[in-house]
Parts: C-alpha cells; structure tokens; sequence
C-alpha cells in the first residue's frame, strides 16, 4: 500500500500541472481503479486535493499540514520544513 502512495507523491511533485485519475495511473503502472481508490484515501487524509473540471478530477499535491507531517514521518523532511507543491 505504502508503495502506491510514494509513486503517486513522486508523480505529482514532479508534475508542474494536476494530473487526472487515468495520466497518474499510466505513469505507475496501476489500474485506473487502483489508483483512484488510493487517491481517494489520500485526499480524505488532506495529503493530495482535488479539482473537478467538467468530467475530470485533478489532483494535486496539499500544501496543508498533513502532506507536512507525512513528509516528515516518511523522513523527507525536517521539522519545520515547507512542503512543495
């Protein structure tokens, strides 16, 4: 589980745009379900949010306190840091 979730965090850092639901899962290698079920969870925790424009969801990277905490739990980031979009 926890691999999924770093290949989309590296996806999304590296993207200057947000990126659909189907452009992140051909970049992993994952379904399109898998992928949303995983972004899902991850926008309900506030580390990734979501932008609905006509049929499609966008995400991209929280700047928020979660995505913070959670860099710094996976040791990426010193305490006080800032967290990247």
């Amino acid at each position: 589980m926890k691999a999924v979730e770093d290949q989309i965090m590296r996806i999304l850092k590296k993207s200057d745009f947000s990126l659909t639901i189907e452009e992140i899962s051909k970049k992993i290698g994952v379904t399109r379900q898998t992928t949303s079920k995983y972004l899902l969870y991850m926008e309900g925790r506030g580390v990734v949010r979501r932008r609905d424009v006509g049929a499609a969801k966008l995400f991209y990277i929280s700047e928020g306190r979660a995505f913070s905490e959670t860099r710094r739990a996976a040791g990426r980031e010193k305490p006080g840091g800032r967290a990247v979009a």
